[in-house]
């Protein structure tokens, strides 16, 4: 469950050539006689989160603010790539409950100003199921603020059984939206481990490092009831950062975190857990074509 990130993958390339998240930065106080605040992307963004505002231009999966997309997309080609718009057909990624309004607006952006060959919008969810060589199955997006349950049959989504697990709570006709998301985990650990934010300038700091924290010790335990049995309850595990800050948090922590998406009673969030979502899910499903989703 990472940031809300942006990767970039030429034809022919087994990986992307450039992967941040998606976050601008702009100075907090500027005193440019020319009146031209620099902004800050990704990476170098949350390097400097401390003397900036921070904008999460992609949230949850949707845009948010379509002129600092706009601005994103300038930089991700002229600085990253460093390639031209108009010499590249683009294919892009959407969520499973991108609005119709954005998909529109982002056609419009891509050939009228960015002079696109060629553009192409799919659910990421089904190239997902695609690099299985399956069409049929059920396809489990954990992101950082949204998890997203999608049912396949035949390389088509089953739009009744989808479910969003994401920030509020509620059923909307067939779909199921509750807190849960990479971010929630991060949350729950500065909690349960009393990280304090000594040594660091701002708030965001801290919580881009427990970020990385997560992404570097974290797991899911294979049998939680037994993993908790056989950990020393007692041993911990030291992060240091640049050399002079230095966290420690005890090791059961690296898979009790995760847990909560399991067993949503050890914290706050409200739902059933990850696996009854599923179930859920594909019980929504033509009773024809569940056991193939089973």
């Amino acid at each position: 469950q990472k940031l809300n990130q942006l990767s970039q993958i030429n034809t022919g390339e087994s990986k992307p050539k450039s992967v941040f998240p998606s976050i601008e930065g702009s100075p907090k106080y500027c005193c440019s006689m020319d009146h031209k605040i620099p902004c800050f992307y990704g990476y170098e963004a949350i390097h400097y989160c401390g003397v900036l505002v921070l904008n999460e231009i992609i949230h949850r999966g949707i845009i948010n603010y379509w002129d600092d997309f706009n601005t994103l997309l300038n930089f991700t080609f002229e600085k990253e790539l460093q390639i031209p718009f108009e010499e590249h057909p683009i294919i892009f990624t959407e969520t499973s409950f991108n609005p119709k309004f954005c998909r529109e607006k982002l056609i419009e952006l891509m050939f009228e100003e960015k002079k696109i060959p060629l553009f192409y919008i799919k659910n990421d969810a089904a190239l997902s199921l695609l690099a299985s060589r399956n069409k049929t199955g059920v396809v489990i997006e954990a992101g950082d603020g949204s998890t997203c349950i999608v049912p396949f049959y035949e390389g088509h989504p089953i739009r009744d059984a989808i479910n969003k697990i994401n920030n509020g709570g509620g059923i909307y006709g067939s779909v199921v939206k509750i807190n849960i998301g990479g971010s929630d985990i991060v949350k729950y650990f500065m909690n349960s481990a009393n990280i304090d934010g000594r040594g660091f300038v701002h708030f965001n700091n801290l919580f881009f490092e427990c970020y990385n924290m997560k992404e570097k010790y974290f797991y899911v335990a294979k049998d939680y009831e037994e993993e908790l049995k056989n950990v020393n309850p007692t041993k911990e595990i030291v992060h240091i950062i640049d050399d002079r800050i230095k966290y420690s948090f005890l090791d059961k922590q690296r898979f009790m975190c995760p847990e909560i998406f399991f067993n949503p009673n050890m914290s706050d969030l409200d739902f059933d857990g990850l696996p009854k979502e599923i179930v859920k899910s594909i019980l929504k499903c033509d009773v024809t074509i569940q056991n193939e989703l089973f």
